[in-house]
């Protein structure tokens, strides 16, 4: 029985490995023909002068080192010589010249060099494949603020070249819903991670008339190139939809939503909390405390939960403070501030302590 088991692992091992040869190779075949160059990389050991005259002894011109090697020289094939384009495309001339620039004693590596058809990683956003790209002055600042010389937006791009648009990332929105067959979100959006806490049902939509949680979600996965819309901070990112407010609020529902699905969701988003007037302090209750102390310490496996809320939209009050505010308060929490345009706090922005961050926003309390 065990010799058999060993066989028929063998047998599925050398299976794998054939299948895996047999794609390489493949692969291989697929391969576009080099397309060579009148350039060559000549290592050459003496000097300037000593890849010079070798340069010009073989009918080359040394255009000098290539980077910042010492010894690497770019040699270019001399006009003077006969038909160039006849002698890129020669396998026999080109292997006798490389042959003969490797018979010098002075000489190392020889390559001569061919095209390299690399594609761009990352393509800019245009006002045709995404209409409010143009506007979104917070994700692509080109002057849309009229503030001169000052072009504060939240180098989203930067990020976006080096790869992070959020994929592999859920974030759950935790507000008055998500409309989630949105043209710009439904591609992105996470059913099983999602919920209506307002009606106990797995439907996080909106009532009518309420889109704050759209929006939300919207400037955090918007897609991009699809002719719709502008394009999220995070448009590769998933989202998920936790409707809290729009209905009767208790410490039962909030601490439902604030642990949903704590396992896979990254990031809950919360713009939401006490009412702005300057004379009211409100904050999470034990249930909701025990949510955000347990989302950080147990979520995602051990690994916790980021949580986010918005510091507050009292700024205009004279009293008011995000110090009022329990959740921006919460160690277990993140509290974001906004600034404006100008460089300055926005006029709505709510002061404390426990602020860590801030993002862009109009100097008005609107969302853009």
């Amino acid at each position: 029985m065990t010799s058999s088991l060993f066989l028929l692992a063998l047998t599925l091992t050398l299976s794998i490995v054939a299948a895996d040869i047999s794609a390489y190779i493949e692969g291989q075949a697929q391969l576009p023909v080099a397309v060579l160059t009148d350039s060559w990389a000549v290592e050459v050991h003496g000097g300037i002068e000593a890849a010079n005259e070798i340069a010009e002894r073989h009918g080359f011109t040394n255009m000098g080192r290539v980077g910042a090697f010492a010894n690497i020289y770019h040699f270019k094939m001399s006009s003077s010589i006969h038909n160039i384009n006849e002698n890129i495309k020669s396998g026999t001339e080109v292997q006798y010249m490389t042959t003969a620039l490797k018979s010098e004693i002075k000489v190392g590596y020889v390559q001569q060099q061919s095209l390299h058809n690399w594609e761009k990683k990352y393509i800019q956003p245009t006002c045709q494949t995404d209409p409010l790209w143009c506007s979104q002055w917070t994700v692509n600042n080109t002057g849309q603020t009229n503030e001169t010389n000052l072009y504060l937006d939240l180098n989203a791009e930067p990020a976006w070249i080096q790869g992070y648009t959020g994929n592999g990332i859920l974030v759950g929105v935790v507000d008055d819903g998500v409309q989630h067959n949105h043209t710009d979100l439904r591609n992105n959006y996470v059913s099983a991670s999602s919920y209506n806490f307002n009606e106990n049902i797995s439907d996080p939509s909106p009532p009518s008339g309420s889109s704050h949680g759209t929006a939300c979600a919207g400037e955090i996965v918007m897609a991009r190139d699809n002719n719709v819309c502008g394009v999220g901070v995070a448009y590769n990112a998933s989202v998920a939809g936790l409707r809290l407010l729009g209905g009767d609020i208790t410490d039962i529902t909030v601490s439902s939503a604030l642990s949903y699905s704590r396992d896979n969701i990254d990031i809950y988003s919360n713009s939401w909390g006490p009412p702005d007037s300057g004379f009211t302090i409100g904050g999470p209750g034990y249930l909701s405390s025990l949510a955000l102390k347990e989302g950080a310490e147990m979520g995602r496996n051990g690994r916790g939960n980021i949580v986010t809320f918005a510091a507050g939209n009292g700024g205009g009050f004279e009293f008011d403070t995000c110090a009022a505010d329990g959740y921006s308060q919460s160690i277990y929490a993140i509290s974001v501030g906004a600034y404006a345009q100008n460089g300055a706090p926005a006029s709505y922005d709510e002061k404390c302590s426990a602020k860590q961050t801030v993002a862009l926003r109009e100097n008005t309390r609107t969302i853009n």
